[in-house]
């Protein structure tokens, strides 16, 4: 997939949209998240928050840390057909974001 850049959004195509999905910061050295972005088990539209790290390629001991928020969305209704559709928004951000003033 390419890169999402700040502040933009993409939608994942839907033939890849039961696949686990890692993620990584795009073109600095680090590679994909050590743990897959579990968005299938958030069946309720209570966000689930979680940290991901990303290892730098070379030397792991070095990571590259990303918070990601999950939200179900109420679409479709599937309490009747026992599986959870892709319906969710995933919010990928740094832990810290310092603006200068």
């Amino acid at each position: 997939l390419p890169p999402v850049e700040p502040g933009s959004h993409s939608s994942i195509p839907l033939h890849l949209a039961t696949r686990d999905l890692r993620i990584r910061p795009f073109g600095i050295g680090y590679g994909f998240s050590s743990s897959i972005l579990d968005w299938k088990h958030v069946v309720t539209q209570e966000p689930r928050h979680e940290m991901l790290r990303c290892p730098e390629i070379g030397n792991e001991e070095h990571l590259f840390r990303l918070c990601t928020t999950i939200t179900r969305i109420r679409y479709p209704n599937s309490k009747n057909i026992g599986l959870v559709p892709p319906g969710h928004t995933i919010k990928i951000r740094a832990p810290v974001v310092v603006h200068n003033l």
